[in-house]
């Protein structure tokens, strides 16, 4: 305990199970007491408003608004195989921070590309979503009728831990 609470003692002491003994106590010890809780309260309370203060003055315009975010990059391939107009491309923006679960889906973007690759693509998402201890990656598929055809095949990490918001993604063909 780092307060030692001192016990006076009345100038006529009878004993401890005085009336007057214990009235002056009790008197020194309760306001020792509130003046502790108060110091506590006082130094959290203090505490708390700085956080607040430096919380909200360290945050990007863009996300102290309440705004959205987004992820922006381009999706593309090695080989030199046109996409048919079929062709459906899929990116996703994942959670993928617990390593005995499935990845949870924070954004997601379907495109019917007008054009061949690189695609580029835009996963908006609520940054209030985003913890800046867990880790965020991108994921992408080219689907033609159905069939997977093209998929990323190694992480590509954006968002927290200095990784970027900005990523081209190289996908490689599936064995279909």
């Amino acid at each position: 305990m780092p307060f030692q609470p001192v016990r006076y003692r009345p100038l006529l002491r009878k004993g401890p199970g005085d009336a007057a003994y214990l009235a002056m106590t009790s008197m020194v010890l309760v306001p020792l007491q509130l003046v502790r809780r108060r110091l506590d309260f006082r130094v959290r309370f203090t505490a708390a408003v700085i956080w607040t203060c430096l919380a909200t003055a360290v945050a990007p315009p863009a996300l102290a608004g309440g705004e959205s975010a987004s992820v922006t990059g381009t999706v593309a391939y090695r080989e030199r195989i046109a996409l048919t107009p079929e062709a459906v491309v899929e990116v996703q923006l994942l959670d993928v921070s617990l390593a005995d679960a499935s990845a949870k889906l924070i954004a997601e973007q379907t495109i019917k590309p007008e054009h061949q690759v690189p695609i580029p693509f835009e996963l908006v998402y609520d940054p209030a979503t985003i913890d800046e201890r867990y880790t965020y990656t991108v994921r992408a598929t080219i689907r033609e009728r159905g069939r997977l055809m093209f998929t990323t095949d190694r992480s590509y990490r954006v968002l927290t831990r200095g990784a970027p918001n900005h990523v081209d993604l190289i996908l490689v063909r599936t064995s279909n």
